[in-house]
């Protein structure tokens, strides 16, 4: 009686947004972006319908859709970018695997965790275009990582989190740690870029305290390829901002975390010490059954993964390489084409694209990224004035974060942080307007 409660609220939830939304947008936006973070929960509870099953969570990327392409409709919105053109073709091409597809029911629920996102981006391209707008989006987007935090923490001195081989993780608000530590990989960046631009004091020193506190939950999941990019994304940060001092804040932080707590140094630099040293720590190993009656293997983790990729993904990959096997069906196709009863998702994304929508699909998803970096880096080069070259370098970070977090992890239907990455692409787009139509004139400064 709970669980049917709890649907018929999220229902009239949503139709209830529908209505605000052409009311007040803007509100809307924010409210979302606000509790995208918090909900992940809702996928724990589903409903059927004409034979489907749909959970709570995927109702709401559904929503955001049908409200993005209703927006396109009533208010003829146009968007310029080369970037959202050709996402929009790699959505169209993810549609049309849908009709090959091995699985046409996962394909179509995957579709819309591909296509949700540019819908978001579509609404606050057009909505959020004033300064204060734009400066009250990104701390909406810092604020919506408070909850996650503390219900992170809250798993860890509870011993409630995420275990397995023996490691307890925390993955807060959402499915798995790797997907809490991309999003708080993402959130680090953003408030970095916020502190180097805040003047009024109370707000920086609470900045600060939200950093560090997402730096220890970034640490505690124990996901090394968050933790990589993430440092990636700051190198990156640091390198085109000359702002070393913030080295001085962070680093210290991160080396007492990971000194005062064994298991997260163990978690996270295990795969280097396996290059160094010629022993495997028993506690640490993934264990998979090869096909065919052979022996169980014990790798770490980046052995399997190189395993894995070689002798079952290439080869799957290569039987066809040019349409692949539809949007999601990674696992089965693998499973399928090997005979490996426990097949996983590729575990590499760049590999996982083309497995699934084939070298046509793949080619359109990275390109679409170049072209992005390309406009940034180029907003970034021929900017002028300190804070729009911060928001450019942020983004530019940030979007390097992601595709370093691909080469390991599964980070491209995670549908929480391509909500929040598109979400600051669009803000980025409309900073550079702003500066473009108003900087001469002296009369927009985004921290008065």
């Amino acid at each position: 009686m709970f669980i049917y409660l709890i649907i018929s609220l999220a229902i009239l939830c949503v139709f209830f947004l529908y209505i605000v939304f052409f009311l007040r947008p803007i509100f809307t936006i924010f409210f979302l972006l606000l509790i995208r973070a918090t909900i992940g929960p809702l996928r724990n509870i589903s409903i059927s319908f004409s034979g489907l099953n749909l959970n709570l969570l995927g109702i709401f990327s559904i929503f955001v859709c049908i409200l993005g392409v209703i927006y396109l409709i009533i208010k003829k919105a146009k968007i310029k970018n080369s970037f959202f053109i050709l996402y929009i073709i790699f959505c169209l091409w993810c549609l049309i695997s849908i009709s090959y597809s091995i699985n046409k029911q996962v394909s179509i629920a995957d579709f819309f965790r591909v296509f949700s996102p540019i819908m978001f981006y579509i609404l606050i391209f057009n909505e959020i275009k004033e300064k204060s707008h734009i400066r009250l989006t990104i701390f909406i987007i810092i604020l919506s990582s408070l909850f996650p935090i503390f219900y992170g923490f809250y798993q860890f001195f509870t011993h409630t989190g995420f275990v397995r081989n023996g490691i307890m993780r925390i993955n807060s608000t959402f499915m798995f740690p790797n997907s809490f530590g991309f999003y708080l990989a993402f959130t680090n960046l953003i408030t970095l870029n916020q502190i180097s631009l805040e003047r009024q004091k109370q707000l920086k020193i609470f900045l600060f305290l939200v950093l560090a506190l997402n730096i220890i939950c970034l640490i505690l999941t124990g996901t090394r390829t968050a933790f990589m990019g993430f440092l990636t994304g700051l190198i990156t940060y640091i390198f085109l901002s000359f702002k070393g001092k913030y080295i001085l804040y962070i680093f210290p932080l991160i080396c007492f975390v990971l000194l005062t707590q064994h298991q997260i140094e163990e978690r996270l630099f295990q795969p280097l010490k396996s290059l160094s040293i010629f022993q495997k720590k028993k506690s640490y190993l993934v264990k998979t059954k090869l096909p065919k009656g052979k022996e169980l293997w014990e790798m770490d983790t980046w052995e399997w993964r190189l395993y894995y990729w070689r002798n079952y993904v290439l080869k799957t990959y290569l039987k066809r390489p040019i349409l692949g096997y539809g949007i999601g069906t990674s696992k089965m196709a693998i499973s399928q084409n090997t005979l490996l009863k426990k097949a996983l998702i590729p575990h590499n994304d760049y590999l996982r694209l083309l497995l699934e929508v084939g070298i046509i699909g793949f080619s359109l998803y990275i390109i679409s990224f170049v072209f992005l970096l390309f406009d940034f880096f180029k907003y970034f080069l021929n900017s002028k004035k300190l804070e729009y070259k911060c928001y450019y370098n942020t983004i530019i970070a940030v979007i390097i974060c992601f595709l370093t977090i691909m080469f390991a992890d599964n980070i491209i239907l995670s549908n929480t942080f391509l909500w929040y990455l598109f979400s600051i692409i669009a803000v980025t787009y409309n900073v550079r307007d702003i500066e473009v139509n108003y900087e001469d004139k002296n009369l927009y400064s985004f921290n008065n």
